[in-house]
């Protein structure tokens, strides 16, 4: 393809070296001189292992060119890749001047050539209302249709400096959000033979992808750093202690845990975050994150009994009570706290779980203040409840023979797709 890069910076000059070496024509555009004589004249604009090889073999081969202006870069192109930067204002919010005023400046030019088709893949970090924005804007300028002749795709980057050219031929993945036709066949050759899987997402679904990992990225930073700091107070080797967890690849490197859904519970994990608190508060070790998880747990399970009360449900229904599925242990189980929250603001409330209900009766029986509100099956908790907290997932059979109706809603912390056929059905995120 032919192909133009707004914004010569990091990502711009990276881009650009990396997609002429990948067969495209590309043509960098930026108001600098500097790094347009620089790219022009083959020699990167920026520092980084590989890159100089890159940009030098594909300006020999005429692949690579650069342009102070707008109007000749759009001329010589049919796709554009903004890549301007997207630094941050005094209040923390995103600035997206350098955005706004190249996607203007596309637009005009599209309108000025007599285009009739023209893609703009925006790989630069921002919000989903900040793409909105630019997609309005660029109809606007251009005076072209998303129905017709003009496409615009969000395409975050997972470059890291200093790996950035070996991050871009091997990512961990390739993300796109396309609207229009003309934007998803760009997408689809953009990185033509590069071995990555590709999601085509709604835009700002893949806007947010990018924010996701960079926010977890520094929460595993602050995780290392605070469990040093602990250990370092508590007299042990932090080092020791972080080799062996990163061992661990079925819960602490995998995707367990990292999914939106309940609050924690049960018999560990509450406690030991309160155990490892109260170790800092002693040692006067300011751990702000790990102080944070508690605070941050309960305001969960607040707020999933406020959704429920602004429901004014006749009686809820609990399908699971237990801290998850599997096991009748209620220990620090938060539907348990929800269930007397409940109780307490006067709501008639009752519980189906089947793992309870397996448990001995008699002198010795674990649940005996609960009895009261358990249902002997699925299908009685169904009849009197109109509200139903789905907490566990028992499977599309399960709910087969009940008649769950226009009068229930169902909440579902599992997101369970069997159970998106039912009407009423809402998930705890959407």
């Amino acid at each position: 393809m032919r192909i133009a890069v707004f914004g010569l910076g990091y990502i711009g000059s990276v881009s650009s070296g990396c997609l002429a070496r990948l067969g495209h024509r590309v043509i960098g555009m930026d108001i600098d001189p500097e790094k347009v004589a620089l790219l022009g004249s083959g020699h990167a604009p920026v520092v980084e292992p590989g890159l100089a090889a890159l940009v030098a073999g594909a300006n020999a081969a005429g692949r690579l060119a650069a342009t102070r202006h707008t109007d000749v870069a759009v001329a010589e192109s049919d796709v554009g890749l903004v890549c301007v930067a997207t630094p941050s204002r005094p209040d923390g919010s995103a600035d997206d001047t350098q955005l706004v005023n190249v996607i203007s400046s596309i637009g005009r030019a599209i309108r000025a050539s007599g285009r009739q088709e023209y893609a703009v893949i925006v790989r630069s970090t921002c919000l989903p209302d900040v793409h909105h924005r630019l997609r309005e804007i660029l109809a606007a300028t251009s005076g072209l249709s998303y129905a017709r002749g003009l496409g615009y795709a969000t395409n975050p980057e997972f470059l890291r400096e200093g790996t950035a050219v070996e991050d871009f031929f091997a990512p961990p993945k390739i993300v796109f959000g396309a609207v229009g036709r003309e934007a998803e066949a760009a997408c689809r050759k953009l990185y033509a033979g590069i071995d990555a899987e590709v999601f085509f997402l709604d835009p700002a679904a893949a806007a947010m992808v990018k924010y996701a990992d960079n926010y977890y990225h520094a929460v595993k930073v602050t995780f290392g750093n605070e469990i040093g700091l602990l250990c370092r107070q508590l007299g042990v080797d932090p080092y020791t202690v972080m080799e062996v967890f990163c061992r661990d690849r079925k819960l602490n490197i995998s995707d367990r845990y990292l999914r939106p859904g309940a609050p924690f519970g049960g018999s560990c994990l509450p406690k030991d975050v309160r155990a490892l608190r109260h170790a800092a508060q002693l040692t006067d070790v300011p751990l702000k994150m790990l102080q944070g998880v508690d605070a941050s747990n309960r305001y969960q399970i607040g707020r999933l009994v406020a959704r429920i009360e602004a429901a004014d449900p006749d009686a809820v229904g609990f399908v699971g009570l237990s801290f998850k599925e599997g096991t009748p242990d209620l220990r620090e189980s938060p539907f348990l706290e929800v269930l007397r929250r409940l109780v307490s603001a006067g709501r008639r409330v009752r519980v189906y779980d089947p793992m309870l209900l397996q448990l001995p009766t008699g002198e010795h029986d674990p649940i005996s203040e609960l009895r009261a509100f358990l249902a002997p099956d699925l299908g009685a908790l169904t009849d009197t409840c109109d509200y139903l907290v789905v907490t566990q997932k028992l499977g599309a059979r399960m709910w087969d023979g009940t008649r769950v109706g226009a009068r229930h809603h169902l909440l579902d912390l599992t997101a369970d797709p069997t159970l998106r056929r039912f009407g009423t059905y809402e998930e705890l995120y959407r």
